[in-house]
């Protein structure tokens, strides 16, 4: 009876120990960075990225190049822009990502991306100063900052914002909207 007391406790001391050492990794959440690339996530179906001309199907999350097309067959996918932005792409859709580069640094590019066919839903958490996810179209340059829109390229370029605004830029007019 006494070995028997004494495995007890022992047995109750070393499981003690273990909740102590687990204990900051199960109630504590972990540490949290910033993104430092531009993702493509794909979420269902097909999703496939040209390299060197050949479309590759895309199974797992990559890193963006500037230059990427990307399409989706009967699939979707985000793109991740670090924790700036973040670009849904419907099925049926082809884009080309231009711009990889930290919006806060304003480089030359004119567009982030250009949307070839198909929707997309754009999400951008970038404050008014800096450069937005610039989108090009057939219509003209769609910039986001802060706030959702939906682009639809076509027959025709429809632009739905869901929250906040986004400016139009085509030639020397800009049209914006709330």
């Amino acid at each position: 009876p006494v070995r028997h007391t004494m495995f007890k406790w022992v047995a109750s001391a070393v499981v003690i120990a273990l909740f102590v050492k687990a204990g900051p990794a199960i109630f504590l959440a972990p540490k949290l960075e910033a993104m430092d690339a531009v993702m493509l996530m794909p979420t269902r179906g097909e999703v496939t990225v040209s390299v060197g001309k050949l479309w590759q199907p895309v199974a797992k999350d990559i890193e963006l190049e500037p230059g990427t097309l990307l399409r989706t067959h009967e699939g979707e996918a985000s793109i991740v822009f670090r924790d700036d932005s973040v670009v849904r792409l419907a099925p049926w859709t082809t884009v080309q990502v231009h711009d990889t580069q930290d919006p806060a640094f304003d480089g030359d590019s004119s567009a982030t991306l250009t949307l070839i066919t198909g929707n997309i839903w754009v999400q951008g958490l970038i404050p008014a100063p800096i450069r937005g996810v610039r989108v090009r179209t057939d219509y003209g340059l769609v910039t986001v900052n802060e706030g959702s829109v939906s682009i639809i390229e076509g027959e025709k370029v429809a632009v739905k914002v869901w929250d906040r605004r986004v400016r139009i830029q085509r030639g020397d007019t800009d049209i914006h909207l709330v």
